[in-house]
């Protein structure tokens, strides 16, 4: 039996977590033919958004005709690289049931801010119609520590749902240390932190991913939801050099942002994950 998808990489994330930071470094480090779907979402209760919808879908290794409509034989692909193309769900001359079938690629499917068991309970429903069937389906959490993704959403978006995305955190937290007790080889929590600074961690998780370790795509800033919420993608090839580790720092002395660290709980878990972060006891 020849499956759709070789792997499927369905990962889970807050927004300003990193998320697409680790995804490009997957999928940069893919060495067949990848597709990374963005954007998936639930459509009311009773299916979820992966191949349609709002969002683009990238792609790697294969030909941008394949899977798009010409209006004209001789149009051209509108990408430097016939290597890495893009395609918008919404565009009507997009062939997605024929991406869907080909055979034999990595799939990386990302939902961000999303209920992470119903989502897995309707992917795992409907998930052959969905996506097509998988040979490995591996599920994974991203997260960052709460205190520089608390502020990265503040930096981006004022003080709007704050307290909101407080309490997703813990959901996700809790879940990312159900992920990382689990036996289940194919459970994965993922430490931002640790990610950014670890290079021996990355190598442990491209081969628990099965995929080669090369750490391309390592320094890029990719533009989804515009990149950095501090620098934007100006760090671009250079992303070491952002100080993603302090950015709590810059309102260490405002009282709302103080405000979201009352929370007993956040503190054990981050402690519990990430350790002791310095100096961030004065935010209690």
């Amino acid at each position: 039996m020849q499956f759709k998808n070789s792997q499927e990489y369905r990962i889970f994330g807050i927004k300003r977590s990193g998320n697409h930071a680790i995804i490009n470094w997957i999928f940069s480090q893919c060495s067949n033919q990848t597709v990374f779907l963005n954007n998936c979402y639930p459509e009311g209760t009773k299916t979820l958004r992966i191949y349609q919808g709002i969002g683009r879908i990238d792609a790697k290794n294969i030909n941008y005709w394949d899977y798009k409509q010409r209006i004209i034989p001789w149009e051209k692909n509108p990408f430097q690289s016939s290597e890495y193309v893009t395609y918008s769900k919404e565009d009507k001359r997009f062939k997605a049931e024929k991406l869907k079938q080909l055979k034999g690629k990595t799939t990386l499917v990302s939902f961000e801010d999303r209920d992470i068991n119903k989502i897995n309970s309707l992917f795992n429903q409907q998930h052959d119609t969905l996506i097509g069937n998988s040979n490995y389906i591996f599920k994974i959490v991203i997260l960052r520590d709460p205190f520089n993704l608390l502020a990265s959403i503040y930096k981006k978006w004022s003080e709007k749902d704050l307290f909101y995305y407080r309490n997703l955190w813990k959901e996700y937290a809790n879940k990312f240390i159900e992920y990382e007790k689990s036996n289940d080889d194919y459970l994965l929590g993922i430490s931002y932190n640790e990610w950014v600074k670890n290079k021996s961690y990355r190598q442990n998780i491209a081969t628990k991913l099965g995929i080669p370790f090369n750490d391309q795509g390592k320094d890029n800033v990719t533009n989804f939801g515009g990149g950095s919420s501090f620098d934007g993608t100006s760090a671009n090839k250079n992303a070491t050099t952002m100080n993603v580790f302090s950015r709590w720092e810059n309102f260490a002395n405002d009282t709302f942002f103080c405000s979201l660290f009352k929370d007993e709980e956040l503190w054990n878990l981050s402690e519990k994950i990430f350790g002791i972060i310095p100096r961030t006891d004065q935010l209690k």
